[in-house]
């Protein structure tokens, strides 16, 4: 054996080690672009369930604002799992009444009228302290807890006057799986006096 092939042996080596280290980097770099694309997925999909909850509880709330429950019946006075008639904002012309004595109270079980020149004030919902009173997902239509997530949806509606009719804002605040992944919605619900 010459010495020139022990060197050439200890080359290959080297040369060996250095492609392991690259390859090990490579790796170690795809690994971690996984591990963060299933991360993002995880917080998409948690968002989406959010989002699913959202909707569907601006859905329950139209429910409430008819007097209806999940199933299409009305709910009629003693029914369990529905607000009380008297509660209701479109029981005819003294509807929205109950809703002016119990703004911000916590009898106001999720709803607030509004002045009709505040409708495009501060909104009463950005007060953390009136979130506290909403309504939760289900309370007034019979509807089972949304599955899946932290915290169940909640909704607030404020009730408007306008001719010819009413104009109520929807307020949803939705949960994921995640404390941390959170969605509001609002809708405008318009109810004639006709109704």
């Amino acid at each position: 054996m010459s010495a020139g092939s022990g060197r050439e042996r200890g080359v290959a080596l080297f040369i060996m080690l250095v492609f392991m280290v690259v390859l090990g980097l490579l790796g170690s770099g795809s690994l971690q672009g996984a591990l963060l694309a299933e991360k993002l997925t995880r917080r998409q999909l948690d968002r989406l369930l959010a989002l699913q909850a959202a909707e569907a509880t601006l859905h329950d709330a139209e429910l409430d604002l008819e007097g209806r429950r999940l199933d299409g019946s009305f709910c009629v006075a003693g029914d369990t799992g529905c607000r009380p008639a008297g509660e209701r904002p479109i029981a005819g012309a003294a509807g929205l009444s109950y809703f002016n004595a119990l703004c911000g109270s916590a009898q106001s079980r999720g709803q607030c009228l509004r002045r009709e020149d505040a409708y495009f004030a501060t909104p009463v919902w950005r007060d953390a302290s009136l979130l506290e009173l909403a309504a939760r997902y289900g309370q007034y239509t019979a509807t089972p807890p949304y599955p899946e997530v932290v915290r169940q949806p909640r909704y607030l509606i404020e009730g408007f006057r306008k001719a010819p009719g009413y104009v109520f804002r929807i307020t949803v605040e939705a949960y994921g799986i995640h404390p941390s992944t959170r969605v509001m919605l609002q809708s405008l619900y318009l109810i004639s006096e006709a109704s």
